[in-house]
């Protein structure tokens, strides 16, 4: 009698396990369903960096778990951990703001602590993108292969988004990780493999970006461009079809490439450029998170231009750099009388 209610355990345990995977996994496929269905649209309707962050940071973890019962959740994936690097991301602009405003005041020991937590923070932001793109990755070649080979992958039009995302987050990745000092460990290679990557897409479909995404990797990796290429004039085209749109993208990659490249005036204009566009035209309602962290984008320059000028933060509502001193006429006139 005992062995047989043993038994009986056994095989009640057995068959709860079974019906419990079975849940799981199937709770694993309707919250990836529902993410990529209605969670990622309503996103990204919203202008709000910070809650698809948040959201992103939140959600990321629930619904990267599910791939021990199912299939890898990779759109959703893919959507959570772009929002989770952006909390990072923004964390880390943060540090660098008041690693300047302490060299401004002459505060060394303040600077470089800031300078510190601003590469810790780079570190997580590139963990968070590397795996977004490793979301991407695996959708889009079947889990067999690399994406950025000699031929771009099979992709749904209501998909050609995650590729986009996926390709902007690789840039990213390697980006924040040199930003880190290399602490995430993020294959370079994954650079000019996102570059051929956006290039499977239609420039003018999705605002300019993927052109723009190339053109960064091109100036950020010397010689990399086609041979003949003018990398400036495709940068300026591909921002000008975002802003067009209202999808400004583009544009904020001109800025950050253009900063990168030292090019002060250049930026300026570039900026001047992306307020011109924030005027003019709104963002179509479906991609307002899209231009929301354009705007960031470009704002974290006029920042760092204001906080070494000024040791404060730009204006609010405005992307404006501050004015440059203008020149002292009546200290000239005075210099004149002295000249012979």
């Amino acid at each position: 009698m005992r062995s047989v209610r043993v038994l009986s355990l056994l095989i009640f345990l057995a068959g709860n396990t079974a019906c419990s995977g079975f849940l799981y996994s199937t709770t694993g496929s309707t919250l990836s369903g529902y993410a990529k269905t209605h969670m990622v649209p309503w996103l990204m309707s919203r202008q709000d960096v910070g809650l698809a962050c948040a959201t992103g940071s939140a959600v990321g973890p629930l619904i990267g778990s599910f791939e021990r019962v199912t299939d890898a959740p990779d759109l959703a994936g893919l959507v959570s951990w772009v929002g989770g690097g952006m909390c990072a991301e923004a964390a880390a602009w943060d540090a660098e703001l008041a690693s300047i405003r302490a060299v401004k005041r002459g505060d060394a020991a303040a600077s470089q602590d800031a300078r510190m937590v601003e590469e810790r923070h780079h570190r997580v932001a590139a963990m968070r993108y590397v795996a977004a793109w490793n979301y991407a990755q695996h959708h889009f070649t079947g889990g067999k292969g690399e994406l950025g080979g000699s031929k771009c992958p099979s992709v749904q039009k209501d998909e050609e988004i995650y590729l986009l995302l996926g390709s902007a987050a690789g840039l990213l990745a390697v980006l924040h990780d040199r930003a880190s000092g290399g602490a995430a460990n993020v294959d370079t290679r994954i650079l000019p493999a996102a570059a051929r990557t956006a290039g499977c897409l239609k420039s003018a479909r999705w605002w300019g970006v993927p052109a723009a995404l190339q053109a960064a990797v091109w100036m950020t990796v010397p010689g990399s461009a086609p041979k003949g290429t003018d990398i400036r004039k495709v940068m300026d085209e591909a921002a000008a079809v975002g802003d067009t749109a209202g999808v400004r993208l583009a544009r904020a990659l001109q800025v950050v490439s253009l900063e990168g490249a030292g090019d002060d005036a250049a930026v300026a204009a570039a900026v001047a450029a992306h307020q011109r566009s924030l005027s003019a035209k709104g963002a179509p309602a479906a991609w307002r998170l899209l231009d929301g962290y354009a705007r960031r984008m470009t704002q974290q320059s006029v920042d760092r231009v204001w906080s070494r000028d000024k040791g404060h933060r730009g204006p609010t509502g405005r992307l404006e750099l501050p004015e440059k001193p203008q020149a002292n006429d009546d200290a000239d006139d005075m210099l004149e009388g002295l000249d012979g």
